[in-house]
């Protein structure tokens, strides 16, 4: 990770893919689309799956299908991120059918389950996406004084704003407290562009392409390395990884998906992957030998 970020976008270039396996997600029993958001450097996975009655149910453990499956709303359950003491971050409902989602902090190991609050008031309305080892939470959505936030503990801890827009969504952290996310500016349209904050400087991030009207990031790792996807003219997503490095991006291409989101990376380089149209998840490997278990591996770059 370069130590500063220059404010503004930046000149950025796609570099050629490389051998690379992509391990498809074992769904969850019951489910008809599967959607992984997480994954630690323990290769621990963590996300949402639909059942035939239209509900999104929140699962998290092992590649090999080993799961934990959960609900803590009456519609849906959506864990965002997990770390590697097994604590996820996402967003449920409240049970109410009154729209108030609620954001959350749960542990896989003990299932403890914290709902995030301000003082001792539940945020509503409220997204928590990434969490870092330590354990410092970012999200948005605050009741709606601000739309970006940190949190520990179950716990608001400060706001989290960045020069450029305050229509963010920050959706990452890693152990530095380097933050990505996307922001609106206020053109036609609303276009969104990805950002990196790092040191209190925000740099925004935009993907090399004629056809991109947006981008988007998701996630960093310790090593620099961020996922995210580019928007086309239908607001179809692309995923890639970007090297913050480097200010390269590499196109990820899930087999049999012509859309999808790169929703985590983590140490190992290892990417949770959802290809929408295809209903089901992957995690992109970039090597073609000792990758995670799963069903049968594909080849691909």
């Amino acid at each position: 990770m370069r130590t500063a970020l220059l404010t503004g976008s930046l000149l950025l270039g796609v570099t050629a893919a490389s051998a690379a396996t992509y391990v498809p997600v074992v769904p969850p029993a019951g489910s008809t689309n599967t959607k992984i958001q997480g994954i630690n450097d323990r290769n621990e996975i963590a996300g949402g799956y639909y059942t035939a009655d239209g509900i999104e149910h929140g699962f998290a453990g092992t590649t090999d299908g080993t799961y934990q499956t959960f609900d803590l709303g009456a519609r849906f359950t959506e864990p965002h991120h997990i770390n590697d003491m097994g604590m996820m971050v996402g967003n449920t409902d409240d049970g109410q059918n009154d729209g108030i989602n609620f954001a959350f902090e749960r542990s896989l190991k003990s299932g403890k389950t914290f709902y995030i609050k301000v003082g001792h008031v539940v945020i509503q309305d409220g997204q928590a996406y990434g969490i870092n080892d330590p354990g410092v939470v970012v999200g948005y959505g605050l009741n709606p004084d601000t739309s970006g936030y940190y949190a520990q503990k179950g716990r608001y801890t400060g706001d989290l704003t960045i020069s450029q827009s305050s229509l963010i969504e920050p959706r990452g952290i890693n152990a530095s407290n380097v933050v990505v996310g996307t922001y609106l500016d206020s053109a036609i349209g609303y276009p969104s562009h990805g950002f990196i904050l790092q040191g209190g400087v925000s740099t925004q991030i935009d993907y090399p392409d004629a056809r991109a009207v947006g981008t988007e990031l998701n996630d960093i790792n310790d090593s620099g390395m961020a996922v995210g996807e580019w928007l086309d003219a239908h607001r179809r997503p692309h995923p890639f990884e970007y090297n913050t490095a480097t200010s390269t991006f590499k196109a990820l291409r899930p087999p049999g998906s012509g859309y999808a989101q790169a929703w985590a990376i983590n140490g190992h380089g290892l990417i949770a992957l959802y290809a929408e149209d295809a209903g089901a998840s992957f995690i992109y490997c970039p090597k073609i030998t000792g990758c995670p278990t799963g069903e049968a591996a594909v080849r691909g770059r």
